[in-house]
């Protein structure tokens, strides 16, 4: 069981890639569910409420099995201020539930046992993020500074039973787990109009990292999490009605918050007509495996396809937003054979 446990641990800790649109940004006034990027202002205030739904499947090749859902509701205000600064603040409320369940059979002193398990984790985290940026009336150049706090609360809850196939008899046993922790984060962001819409955009996010304490039946272990150096580059072409990008990111592997390497792109573009915005964006990242002391991460690969609609309705704008993430084991050092994770978001904006 407790082998289960940090098998456990080690999966949920892989998140979704939520990689910022850095060299291009909205064409109207508006913000996507999943995104959280508000356009830069036409000197009004803006907010926006956003509800994100979906659920997945995770396959394993030592024929484990399990299912994730998952659930977010945040807000987002954005204000103009003096001397072309803006503020910026959002809350989200993400909760998942992950249940996996393995079904097989050993033998002891030849006798056929049937073994199942059951294990489901319960991850709520609670966002924060203050920015301030500057962007001149003629947005030639953007500059952001973005403060984000981030409190996460899990609780694993594992199960097992075995039984003996001659005689009937069953051995069975539990355990369970719950830590709490906060993670403080700050990033810059910058983005440049080179020559007549070419424009150029950077994101840099320092090293972070947090110690994780367990209590329960994990009560003496201790864990890591964070990110290491990240970087994104973009290059991208705005028009009116129309704008593309290619975004490149990398990231450092860090001991200290037991981050993995990753390398990857991203390509987005959106078309705007009569007032109707379609945009859509695909991201690839490869996540390297990681060894350091008694903890061994394995490489994986993410794949991230988004598509937004929003529609201007009177004085607000109606988006929808739609995600397919999957994730797979590319170097054969993971039991991960496949996770795809599909959600639905809706969010309302409006400018007062």
């Amino acid at each position: 069981m407790r082998q289960l446990f940090v098998f456990i641990m080690g999966l949920v800790l892989i998140t979704n890639v939520a990689m910022a649109q850095v060299a291009t940004y909205s064409l109207t006034p508006k913000s996507n569910a999943m995104s959280m990027n508000i356009s830069p202002l036409d000197e009004k205030n803006q907010a926006a409420i956003m509800y994100v739904s979906g659920n997945g499947t995770l396959a394993y090749k030592d024929n484990w099995e399990g299912d994730l859902t998952n659930r977010t509701l945040g807000g987002v205000i954005e204000a103009p201020m003096p001397n072309d600064i803006e503020f910026y603040f959002d809350f989200f409320d993400r909760n998942q539930n992950l249940q996996l369940s393995r079904s097989y059979t050993t033998y002891s002193n030849s006798t056929p046992v049937n073994v199942e398990v059951d294990a489901e984790t319960d991850m709520s985290t609670k966002q924060l993020q203050l920015a301030f940026s500057i962007i001149p009336k003629d947005k030639s150049r953007l500059l952001r500074i973005i403060l984000g706090n981030y409190r996460v609360s899990q609780t694993i809850r594992a199960s097992a039973s075995a039984t003996n196939s001659s005689n009937g008899t069953t051995a069975s046993g539990s355990e369970y787990a719950k830590t709490d922790y906060s993670l403080n984060q700050i990033a810059v962001y910058g983005n440049l109009e080179i020559h007549e819409g070419f424009r150029i955009g950077g994101v840099v996010l320092p090293p972070a990292s947090v110690d994780i304490e367990w209590d329960g039946d994990l009560e003496n272990r201790e864990g890591k999490d964070g990110n290491g150096l990240e970087l994104a580059l973009g290059l991208g072409y705005m028009q009116e009605n129309y704008s593309i990008a290619f975004d490149y990111y990398n990231g450092l592997e860090d001991t200290v918050s037991l981050s993995r390497a990753f390398s990857g792109y991203g390509v987005m573009g959106e078309y705007v007509i009569k007032g109707i915005s379609i945009s859509a964006m695909i991201t690839q990242v490869r996540y390297t495996s990681l060894e350091h002391s008694q903890t061994n991460l394995s490489g994986y690969s993410h794949q991230d396809i988004r598509f937004y609609l929003n529609l201007p309705v009177q004085a607000a704008t109606i988006g929808v937003a739609m995600q397919q993430a999957t994730v797979s084991d590319y170097d054969n050092t993971s039991s991960l054979e496949s996770r795809v994770i599909r959600n639905l978001g809706l969010n309302i904006m409006t400018a007062f």
